[in-house]
């Protein structure tokens, strides 16, 4: 396992920072009535997130959720460019036609968030050419019972894709504790049945 220097930490940690510090400042502004549509934020999930990303290389690829705020920032999106657009501005990072669940920065790798619960898994798996990246596909533990992630990691599986399968486990689906949507103790076991490892 590779050891991380000190300043590399501290960077983790400064992104960290970063994702808490914007998703409260949003969280305000939701507060005051001043952002159009639904908001979700990633609070709580910083570290998720930036340790994640954290050993992607340049041309890697994600694609996010809903609670994407986070994947984004550490994917390195321009703070003022997606604060206008989960604002709606014509100058924020999909020019304001977004908002919070769509946020998106394809020269960066970010395929974008997804308002669909597991909306990204298919296309995530079919990001990637022969270029030898790898795309990281975030979702949340509710998507583990939608039809796409069983039909997107049997095809990874079979076709031996370059995605990795990245679930935040928060133990909710909305309000729903995962323990009685499903069966399995762990959400990696699943892995199993489609015959690619799960950590």
């Amino acid at each position: 396992m590779a050891k991380l220097k000190k300043e590399e930490l501290l960077d983790m940690y400064r992104m960290m920072e970063d994702i808490r510090n914007f998703d409260n400042k949003v969280n305000q502004l939701v507060r005051r009535g001043e952002v159009p549509g639904m908001t979700h934020f990633s609070v709580g999930e910083e570290a998720a997130n930036v340790g994640a990303i954290a050993g992607l290389e340049k041309g890697d690829l994600i694609t996010s959720n809903h609670r994407g705020h986070g994947q984004s920032i550490a994917m390195g999106i321009d703070l003022n460019g997606m604060m206008a657009e989960i604002m709606g501005k014509a100058n924020g990072v999909c020019k304001g036609k977004g908002g919070s669940m769509h946020i998106a920065d394809v020269d960066a790798g970010n395929l974008g968030a997804n308002g669909i619960v597991g909306g990204g898994m298919g296309i995530a798996i079919g990001a990637m050419k022969n270029t030898g990246k790898i795309v990281v596909c975030c979702f949340g533990d509710g998507a583990t019972n939608e039809g796409s992630f069983h039909e997107t990691l049997n095809m990874a599986a079979i076709w031996n894709l370059p995605v990795i399968f990245y679930c935040i486990n928060n133990g909710y689906g909305i309000s729903t504790p995962i323990s009685s949507v499903m069966r399995t103790k762990h959400v990696y076991e699943r892995a199993a049945a489609y015959g690619i490892p799960g950590v």
